[in-house]
């Protein structure tokens, strides 16, 4: 068959990315475990209550948590380009080193925050 080896292998590598999304959502989400605030709590507080010791906890807890994320897929991503994935087809390998790229600007773009 025609390429059946090659499309295969593209294909569990571009479901990967498709995998890990949704987890990245679900983290920004979360309330803060150490105070007990939660985001919707946070909004129903009226403005006398802006930044009390208690919000400035639950954003300061928000802001680590968010540093926590970028670390780990700043060093995931650079784990993942230590990989050498050599393929024979010159197609294949230029599809390997575009998805880098992309990485390295997702990665470029979160750094920046």
């Amino acid at each position: 068959m025609f390429g059946g080896k090659a499309v295969k292998k593209l294909v569990s590598k571009a479901a990967k990315p498709a995998e890990q999304k949704p987890a990245e959502h679900k983290a920004e989400h979360k309330p803060a475990k150490k105070n007990g605030l939660t985001e919707a709590e946070l909004l129903r507080a009226p403005a006398s209550q802006y930044m009390s010791a208690e919000q400035l906890a639950f954003f300061r807890e928000r802001l680590l948590e968010t540093q926590r994320e970028l670390l780990e897929k700043a060093d995931l991503t650079s784990e993942h380009l230590r990989e050498h994935e050599l393929e024979a087809d010159p197609t294949d390998q230029a599809t390997i080193e575009e998805e880098y790229a992309l990485e390295l600007r997702a990665r470029d773009r979160e750094r920046k925050l």
